[in-house]
């Protein structure tokens, strides 16, 4: 749900770092991407939207997921 998007988000940074990868997690700034092209106007708040990556240290090989 738009607005909500933190506690998935936290459950997902969460999940990542279980599997031993390097978590970055940020707010959006909308008023930092709002110049870009393809930025689309906005209508909600972005108070609670976080992006998260989760990254593998190069050379680390890890198993696939079952």
């Amino acid at each position: 749900m738009r607005g909500a998007e933190h506690t998935a988000q936290d459950f997902v940074a969460a999940q990542l770092r279980e599997r031993g990868l390097a978590v970055d997690r940020w707010q959006i700034d909308v008023e930092a991407i709002r110049h870009m092209p393809g930025f689309s106007p906005v209508h909600v708040g972005y108070d609670n939207a976080f992006n998260v990556v989760g990254s593998q240290p190069p050379g680390q090989t890890r198993r696939a997921a079952r």
